[in-house]
């Protein structure tokens, strides 16, 4: 009965580690970055001010401005949450390419090592040239400086990460996200719309002036007021137009990328099985070590192109759904 019951312990604990992802990421991250921690203070305080500002509020003009004050505290807040959000995740990606530079390094190494050891071996039978040898030498020189600055590169990456989380950056699942799951109707995106909030409210306060001219005022002022009203109702409308075809062009622009992702998870596998023929052959003596290493390196170049798009993917849809005021560690759950 106790193995059975240390094997559930086990398999639980296995099925917790697995279940890892980039919003578990986020949460801890949260109680970690002092930026974030300011951003929801200041938040607070926006919401604080807002409050006393509809008890002080003396007439609908006072209101209209506090409700305008608020909605700018918002949408510089939902901007911090961005840098927040996109940082973090770049912290993450920034350490699994990172370590892929390094395996990619340790390989080209591995493969001027050898040439140099061939060429050292032609070389005392006298089949090629000193300048020759030279050369393979200064050709490991380099890739030894490169690996030793992409060592340097994934010590200063985890540095970055560590200061977010104290996760294991490898037990991180980082799911490709099916965008269709997250998109939402042009209706619902100027409805969230900050800038567009504003832009209504000045309206609201231009036509409040408007309408609350003294009864003496003069012909210029009438003139003058009602400018500034069919102004902002230009300016409303055009931005209506602007933000639906931002809309329509951010969707086309995550799809795009995740039809691409699709496309190099598609060859990354390929290239995995290429390199593991390649393992089995080199095993079995029918390739040479070189050989293998150029199929490793044809494989982690693969790897790598496939997590730089997908950095990029995750800011962009990061940025997506703050847009509708939402939490990314909801959604990307």
């Amino acid at each position: 009965m106790k193995k059975v019951f240390s094997f559930f312990v086990i398999f639980l604990v296995s099925l917790m580690t697995f279940s890892i992802g980039i919003s578990d990421l986020f949460i801890e991250a949260q109680k970690t970055l002092g930026d974030y921690k300011i951003s929801v203070m200041d938040f607070e305080l926006a919401n604080m001010d807002f409050e006393r500002s509809k008890i002080e509020s003396i007439n609908k003009k006072t209101e209209l401005m506090g409700n305008l004050n608020y909605f700018n505290a918002t949408s510089s807040y939902l901007n911090s949450l961005n840098k927040f959000y996109t940082d973090v995740s770049n912290r993450l990606f920034n350490v699994i390419n990172s370590e892929l530079s390094v395996s990619m390094s340790e390989v080209q190494k591995n493969n001027a090592e050898i040439d140099y050891k061939n060429n050292k071996a032609l070389f005392e039978k006298g089949l090629i040239t000193e300048d020759t040898l030279t050369q393979s030498k200064i050709s490991l020189n380099d890739v030894e400086i490169d690996l030793q600055n992409k060592n340097l590169n994934f010590e200063n990456a985890m540095n970055d990460f560590t200061e977010a989380s104290s996760m294991d950056y490898k037990s991180i699942e980082v799911k490709l996200y099916d965008p269709k799951k997250i998109f939402k109707t042009d209706e619902e995106y100027l409805s969230n719309n900050y800038s567009l909030k504003t832009t209504k409210i000045s309206l609201e306060i231009a036509q409040y002036d408007l309408d609350n001219l003294p009864s003496n005022a003069s012909e210029y002022d009438k003139k003058s007021y009602q400018i500034k009203v069919e102004k902002n109702k230009i300016n409303l409308n055009s931005l209506k137009n602007t933000l639906i075809k931002t809309h329509k062009n951010t969707k086309n622009s995550i799809t795009s990328t995740y039809n691409t992702l699709n496309n190099l998870k598609e060859k990354m596998k390929l290239k995995e099985n290429d390199f593991m023929d390649a393992q089995s052959r080199y095993n079995k003596g029918l390739i040479s070590e070189k050989e293998l290493n150029t199929s490793k390196i044809s494989f982690l170049s693969s790897k790598s192109s496939y997590y730089n798009t997908l950095k990029n993917y995750y800011n962009l849809i990061i940025n997506y759904i703050l847009d509708f005021n939402e939490k990314p560690e909801e959604v990307l759950n």
